[in-house]
């Protein structure tokens, strides 16, 4: 099955064709006619139009009626708001749910809690190797992906940890590794220009960047 989907190609937004395949409870898509597997997918906000990295081909183990891959948390956040025409994931899940399985649903963010991303972490790590260890059997393109996918992973378990700790105040007891990916996080430095009221007010304080940090507007923390 083929879907025309958004992505950035030379600065600009194309409507691509991907095939979407459906075998062995997975759902794979694979961009059509391309040597490039790294590719800016386009999605979109109240705040404008975005792009997020992804290494094709992308998959998704279907679990009852969920789908669930290494980006859980992320696809979840970047799906889920009311601006979705140009917006590759809400069309790609649309597509699915009208070909393949219209009761496929994807993870809503304010559903997560400590018992699901366990779920979703121990089904991935059944369903899926990201193996990276070097060796002549393995193709340099799937070392690459593999490592990208692996690192994937980990992000989104930190940022789904980071979620429900922060919010819902779940105690929880990492591994090693995963405390020391929000550790990462945690210690960037996030700085947002804009608010809530108009895209034209925020583009406004883009420009102008006059906004002192932790300053509060409109309940946005700049």
């Amino acid at each position: 099955m083929i879907v025309k989907l958004p992505i950035k190609i030379n600065d600009k937004i194309q409507n691509q064709n991907f095939n979407v395949e459906y075998k062995n409870d997975k759902i794979i898509v694979t961009k059509q006619e391309s040597k490039d597997n790294y590719l800016q997918v386009v999605y979109t906000n109240n705040f404008g139009i975005f792009f997020y990295p992804i290494y094709f081909p992308l998959t998704f183990l279907v679990e009852g009626n969920y789908l669930i891959n290494e980006y859980y948390f992320i696809f979840s956040l970047l799906y889920d708001n009311d601006v979705c025409n140009n917006n590759f994931f809400y069309l790609l899940f649309k597509f699915i749910k009208e070909q393949i399985n219209s009761k496929i649903e994807i993870t809503k963010v304010n559903n997560f809690n400590l018992d699901l991303i366990e779920l979703i972490i121990n089904k991935i790590n059944t369903n899926f190797i990201f193996s990276t260890k070097m060796s002549e059997n393995v193709k340099f393109n799937d070392l690459l992906h593999n490592i990208y996918s692996k690192y994937q992973f980990y992000l989104n378990i930190s940022l789904s940890l980071i979620y429900i700790t922060n919010l819902n105040k779940q105690k929880i007891n990492p591994s090693k590794r995963v405390k020391n990916c929000i550790k990462l996080i945690y210690n960037q430095n996030i700085y947002l220009y804009g608010n809530n009221d108009s895209f034209e007010n925020h583009l406004n304080h883009v420009k102008i960047k006059k906004i002192k940090k932790n300053t509060e507007i409109n309940n946005f923390i700049f």
